[in-house]
């Protein structure tokens, strides 16, 4: 009934996965922490330029299990 909802919720959930592939696919945990470092800088500069939609599709991706477990990373 909604088809534009069903896009912005499919690209929303496909940006934030990217993410999070992004994060993971680093082989050390500098790397990672890089990349940590990277995406919340873009979200602060997302939020700047007030694009709401991307700046919790970067916090989306900072708040997922598998991204927060990562210990070394974000020490």
């Amino acid at each position: 009934l909604a088809p534009n909802v069903l896009l912005m919720t499919r690209h929303f959930n496909r940006v934030s996965t990217w993410m999070s592939a992004t994060i993971l696919s680093q082989k050390t945990a500098q790397g990672r922490a890089d990349m940590l470092s990277y995406f919340i800088n873009l979200q602060r500069q997302l939020m700047y330029l007030s694009n709401f939609n991307g700046m919790f599709e970067v916090h989306a991706c900072l708040s997922s299990s598998h991204v927060r477990r990562l210990q070394l990373s974000w020490n």
